[in-house]
């Protein structure tokens, strides 16, 4: 204890504003800047996920940068913190946050540049997302360490390779699930011109594995992901002010979860031409095909969710995917333009071959009224579908329109789309929005502002496949202060990974994973500003209450947090004061709700060493 006063005192005597650091500027051919604060204060911890205590603490940051010989040879830049989290937000975390980033260029003014990154992070404050209202808290370490180099010499193909690797070990305050994200990947591209023609490749190598939360809305659950992929295309000029291009990959992809496991390959072509015969007129095509439309299916679920689906029905069975697209764009005037479309999709999967047939127009306006602007668009395509001999219309359209009247600003816009074309010719979506904003300035130092916004979509007459959102947030600042408010509520169907539950980038029907579906709403209040020379502060409340249900679990959950922070400036002294309050539970989980309760005082000095 004693060694402990000692220390903080001697910390406390750096802080008065009489005290000089005596520094270097130049050490042989380094150059060096460092800049930095320390900090000691008084703190203290309540509740039932963090050790309980208080007592007197250190802390502090820096800022070294520099380089050798020459920036353009070698230069650096490396940023540690330790226990600096209450006293600079920076760092997010409900507890002291430690860690440091640092990273080095060389040879950055040459033709063969390089460079290399770091970070590592203890206990910093995350989020688990959910889509529309406000996000679970969560907290973890992260490292991640990188390095790059790059070829640009003259007469010889441009190449560059990447490398990075990382780890995020996370848990959900509430939930006593231990989650991780370990992930490594590799790329590698080249680009070369000869003779009007444009060649580019590239390589690609990740590989993941993530324990995702799911104790929140069902089992938990591992995946892990090996992917690589090869790239080459090439494009060349064509006359009437044209183009065209070409692009061929082969992705190899293995997923496996528990007992399951799933890999495959996916050859993949597109092409893109256009020409400009006229001023005002561009024709274009474009085509694309895949001989493994099941595989794409799964790429897409997983660059979008981070899951990695291994039970897709029929899987096995060889499933293709072709399509061509032409269009016609004559700008009637600088403000409108005009566009034919035709587009011949044609599908197999599930042992079954599926295609349409589509042909129509696209409209888009805008124009400038002074302070004004207006901008509308409109499209309608007949859709016809040979497996059924069905037929839609598919119609879309939407508008935005922003005045300035006196003291007023008014934005309002809308959005619909009916029978659009999703990833499987099989499924349509429908998509609908609108929403507005209203400010208005009140004399020369006070100035008000509201939004709101709603949107729900649903993918055909699926049943249960919708999502719905609305939101609402005010906001009134004065010349020095300002309060704020908000409110949302949405419910949908969705996928849980690892990031958050997010709603699934592939119509839900054949979605190869547990569909959750998930409501709630929450509201926030806050304020802050600067009342008085050299004082700053911020205070915000944030509740959400939404719950979760899946085949396996039911779970009502609920969010509140409360977070003060107060700052006052003497010079380059700093009194900084917070307070935070988090209460988070699951009854999904069985676990006792999280209470967290911290409380810091102290003062930091901040230094400009050289």
């Amino acid at each position: 204890m004693t060694r402990q006063i000692a220390k903080t005192a001697l910390l406390l005597v750096s802080l008065l504003p009489g005290f000089r650091a005596v520094a270097q500027v130049q050490a042989g051919e380094a150059a060096l800047s460092l800049a930095g604060s320390i900090s000691a204060g008084y703190s203290g911890n309540t509740g039932n996920q963090t050790p309980s205590g208080h007592g007197f603490a250190a802390g502090g940051n820096a800022d070294l940068s520099g380089s050798y010989y020459n920036p353009n040879f070698l230069s650096f830049h490396v940023a540690p913190y330790f226990n600096d989290t209450r006293q600079n937000a920076n760092f997010q975390s409900i507890g002291d946050t430690s860690g440091v980033q640092a990273s080095a260029g060389i040879f950055s003014g040459s033709h063969t540049p390089g460079w290399v990154n770091f970070s590592q992070t203890y206990n910093s404050l995350g989020s688990y997302a959910v889509p529309g209202v406000a996000n679970y808290v969560a907290h973890g370490n992260a490292q991640s360490f990188g390095f790059g180099w790059s070829e640009n010499l003259e007469s010889l193909p441009a190449l560059s390779f990447s490398y990075q690797q990382g780890n995020n070990d996370y848990s959900v305050y509430g939930s006593d699930t231990q989650s991780h994200n370990n992930f490594r990947s590799f790329t590698l591209n080249g680009n070369y011109a000869f003779h009007g023609f444009r060649f580019n490749g590239s390589y690609h190598d990740g590989v993941s594995d993530t324990r995702f939360p799911l104790e929140v809305a069902g089992i938990a659950q591992a995946s892990n992901t090996n992917n690589d992929s090869y790239a080459a295309g090439i494009s060349h000029d064509l006359p009437l002010h044209g183009s065209a291009s070409g692009h061929f990959t082969q992705t190899n992809y293995d997923f496996a979860s528990g007992s399951l496991s799933n890999s495959g390959t996916i050859n993949a072509f597109d092409s893109h031409a256009e020409v400009n015969p006229a001023t005002r007129l561009t024709l274009s095509t474009d085509t694309f095909y895949t001989d493994n439309l099941n595989g794409t299916l799964e790429q897409v679920l997983v660059n979008g969710t981070g899951v990695a689906p291994v039970a897709m029905p029929l899987m096995s069975q060889s499933s293709t995917s072709t399509a061509v697209n032409a269009n016609a764009m004559y700008s009637v005037t600088d403000n409108l333009r005009v566009i034919g479309r035709e587009s011949h999709r044609s599908q197999s999967y599930a042992g079954t071959a599926y295609s349409s047939d589509s042909f129509g127009e696209v409209t888009t306006y805008f124009h400038n009224f002074g302070t004004s602007r207006l901008n509308l668009t409109e499209s309608v395509m007949d859709n016809t579908f040979s497996y059924n001999g069905h037929n839609s219309l598919a119609v879309a359209g939407g508008g935005s329109y922003t005045r300035n009247i006196g003291a007023w600003t008014l934005m309002g816009q809308a959005n619909y789309a009916v029978n659009q074309e999703t990833l499987l010719v099989t499924y349509t979506s429908n998509v609908y929005s609108f929403g507005g904003n209203v400010g208005r300035r009140i004399g020369t130092k006070v100035n008000w502002n509201s939004s709101a916004s709603v949107s729900r979509s649903s993918l055909g007459r699926e049943a249960n496949s919708g999502f719905s959102s609305e939101s609402f947030a005010t906001s009134l600042s004065f010349a020095r202060v300002g309060v704020s408010g908000s409110y949302s509520r949405s419910n949908g169907n969705a996928i849980v990974s690892g990031t958050g539950i997010t709603p699934s980038p592939i119509p839900l029907p054949v979605t190869p994973l547990p569909i959750t579906t998930y409501g709630g709403d929450s509201y926030s209040v806050a304020a802050g500003g600067s009342p008085v020379r050299g004082l700053t502060f911020t205070a915000s409340y944030v509740r959400s209450l939404s719950n979760t249900e899946s085949a396996q679990i039911t779970s009502v959950n609920k969010t509140n947090l409360t977070n003060v922070y107060l700052n006052y400036r003497l010079r380059k002294v700093y009194i900084n004061a917070g307070y935070v309050r988090l209460l988070q539970g699951f009854t999904g989980t069985g676990v006792t709700p999280g209470l967290v309760n911290t409380f810091y005082i102290g003062v930091s000095r901040w230094f400009k060493f050289f």
